[in-house]
């Protein structure tokens, strides 16, 4: 986690609205995962409490399938633990709604920002979220349903891969009004599926 604060430091005080940081991918967490994805099912979480964080790993614990000896999927509950530290910490917020999502649809396929505070995002396994910077983009043809307006220039998009770290300021933070502009990226066919998790800062 330590490397997490340290790149998320100067983002505090910046007037930028996204923040992507870059983490060594677990080979161990991604094992299970993939073992573990088609029965793993959507759940939400909310911590209100520093006990909630206590309540979260026993949650996680009983909602998550188990395979041998358990080692594998402690380390993949111990990583969403450390995100909740991580943002509670970025956003000086000790209330945070957490979910973690199995995706398999393309329903957030259009460039959009979100009318949320600050939202964190990980994806641990298949595409992760696609970004792109203020400059290269067109505000004024955000939800018209045509992203070949919305982006400016393609090679500006950034995508995100498995296990980095995505912080989004929405258009509520600090009245700014314009949030990060992302989507989810397109999945190919129905079998495609992503696991997602998702904090938000209330």
């Amino acid at each position: 986690m330590l490397q997490l604060v340290e790149e998320a430091s100067r983002f505090v005080s910046s007037e930028e609205n996204s923040l992507s940081i870059k983490r060594d991918k677990s080979h161990q967490i991604k094992a299970y995962l993939e073992k573990a994805l088609p029965k793993i099912k959507s759940f939400d979480f909310s911590i209100k409490h520093p006990d909630d964080i206590d309540a979260l790993r026993s949650t996680a614990d009983k909602v998550l399938p188990d395979f041998g000896e358990g080692a594998e999927k402690k380390l993949f509950v111990e990583d969403m633990i450390d995100l909740c530290k991580f943002f509670q910490k970025l956003t000086d917020s000790k209330t945070l709604n957490l979910r973690l999502q199995v995706v398999s649809d393309n329903m957030c396929r259009l460039f959009h920002e979100d009318n949320i505070n600050q939202r964190l995002l990980c994806t641990y396994l298949g595409p992760g979220t696609e970004l792109i910077k203020e400059p290269f983009v067109n505000r004024k043809r955000l939800g018209k349903g045509n992203n070949r307006r919305v982006v400016l220039d393609w090679d500006q998009v950034q995508k995100a891969e498995n296990f980095e770290v995505i912080v989004l300021r929405g258009r509520l933070f600090r009245g700014r009004k314009k949030g990060a502009i992302h989507r989810s990226p397109s999945l190919k066919s129905p079998a495609d599926q992503r696991l997602l998790l998702k904090i938000d800062d209330f």
